[in-house]
């Protein structure tokens, strides 16, 4: 099995504001973690149960929010480690 970063975008049309997801996944290839992205994203709004798909992702609450796999790439899990520890922290001077 190999490691994958997922980046996934979140776009909600109302407000205009973005925000960008990044997981990752182990998969025996890019297609299967694709795959799993993409079950995922489908479910990514609990309280909509039925999204409508678009290109890379789905919609939610009639077209007010869009989700969709921004990115797939080989990883490791200390890269993928290091990067959301970076994301998340904190540096004062």
């Amino acid at each position: 099995m190999q490691y994958y970063w997922l980046k996934i975008s979140e776009e909600d049309e109302v407000e205009g504001d973005i925000q960008r997801h990044h997981y990752i996944v182990s998969a025996e290839d890019i297609n299967e973690a694709r795959k799993i992205a993409r079950e995922f994203i489908r479910n990514f709004c609990e309280d909509d149960e039925n999204p409508e798909p678009i290109k890379d992702g789905f919609s939610f609450y009639n077209n007010a929010v869009k989700v969709r796999l921004s990115d797939v790439k080989e990883t490791t899990r200390e890269e993928f480690t290091q990067f959301i520890f970076k994301l998340h922290s904190i540096t004062w001077h």
